[in-house]
């Protein structure tokens, strides 16, 4: 139900043409950032591209740790825009993707529980599809939503932050955290979504703290 709607499932497009139409993407970008920015930049764009493609696409009718895989490539963004700009990878930088990387478990969990019944129709190996009651799919989801509560105090400790940051933190982990507490012990369709929504408020809290904590802090 989820992706019904997209152009290869409504045969607005071909499989073979949007095959070769994301490679000429993937090359023609790789190359552009390869001379017009820098070599960083564009490995970093070509192994997100890879590992999605390549690695985590098939890995998903065959086993349900490709949200792990997957979740690097979902990561690896804010790196190419950290390269681009500065053309390293600091502690910093890796601390962004770790922020990201972790965000991504409660966030697509909650999704892969939301439509689990469309997951097993389509033989996609996804945690909350292949589980009868979803033990393994709560915890994983409470053990992340600890990490990214303790990985977003980091910027903090090391003296590149500022309260303002912190407070904006502590309030977007807070809600986070209260809507993976609700959702585990009423796992319901209400309380997934409570926790979906919960994630993608969080990313931009995070971001307006920083922002405000460096024009004003």
């Amino acid at each position: 139900v989820r992706t019904a709607e997209r152009p290869i499932v409504t045969g607005a497009i071909s499989a073979v043409y949007a095959l070769l139409g994301g490679l000429l993407q993937v090359v023609a970008g790789t190359l552009l950032l390869f001379f017009m920015v820098n070599p960083l930049t564009s490995y970093l764009a070509f192994l997100a591209a890879f590992i999605y493609v390549v690695v985590y696409t098939p890995l998903k009718r065959i086993s349900w740790v490709n949200t792990f895989i997957g979740a690097v490539a979902g990561a690896l963004p804010p790196l190419g825009g950290w390269a681009a700009r500065t053309g390293s990878l600091s502690l910093e930088a890796w601390l962004i993707f770790t922020l990201l990387y972790i965000w991504q478990m409660p966030h697509f969990f909650s999704i892969a529980w939301l439509y689990r019944d469309d997951y097993r129709r389509a033989s996609l190996k996804m945690l909350p599809a292949i589980e009868e009651e979803p033990i393994w799919t709560k915890r994983i989801i409470s053990i992340f939503l600890g990490l990214l509560i303790l990985t977003s105090l980091f910027p903090v400790l090391r003296g590149v932050s500022g309260y303002i940051y912190l407070l904006t933190a502590l309030i977007a982990g807070g809600i986070f955290l209260y809507a993976g507490a609700v959702f585990y012990y009423r796992t319901t369709k209400r309380s997934a979504i409570m926790l979906k929504n919960a994630s993608l408020l969080y990313l931009p809290l995070i971001l307006i703290g920083t922002f405000l904590d460096n024009l004003f802090g």
